[in-house]
């Protein structure tokens, strides 16, 4: 998730649309479940280990690398933008939360 995070968080702050945004994944890890995500989050995902020839990249952003991320800073009062990159995850996945509470049909039990 801090990943994921990191990545919604350089793209907000650059004001980059996320499905304009390919993310570049350099670890060793082959191709896996979370794989899905990234291309759902995202404009598509591109995994270094896979690039057979020589390519060009005309931009790149690096973000904070996996757990350096403020998702895992527990001492902040605050993580920036994290109820938006709540909703944004969550609508990615065609899922759709409202919060608010219908407190007019409260039952009591003990």
């Amino acid at each position: 998730m801090t990943d994921f995070y990191n990545a919604f968080l350089v793209a907000k702050v650059l004001k980059l649309a996320p499905d304009h945004v390919t993310v570049f994944i350099v670890d060793g890890h082959p191709a896996g479940a979370l794989d899905d995500t990234w291309s759902r989050l995202f404009g598509g995902m591109i995994r270094a280990g896979e690039i057979t020839e020589a390519v060009t990249i005309q931009r790149m952003v690096w973000s904070t690398i996996g757990y350096d991320s403020m998702l895992n800073s527990h001492h902040l009062h605050q993580v920036p933008f994290l109820e938006e990159f709540r909703s944004f995850f969550l609508s990615r996945h065609s899922l759709h939360f409202n919060d608010a509470l219908d407190c007019d049909n409260l039952t009591m039990s003990n």
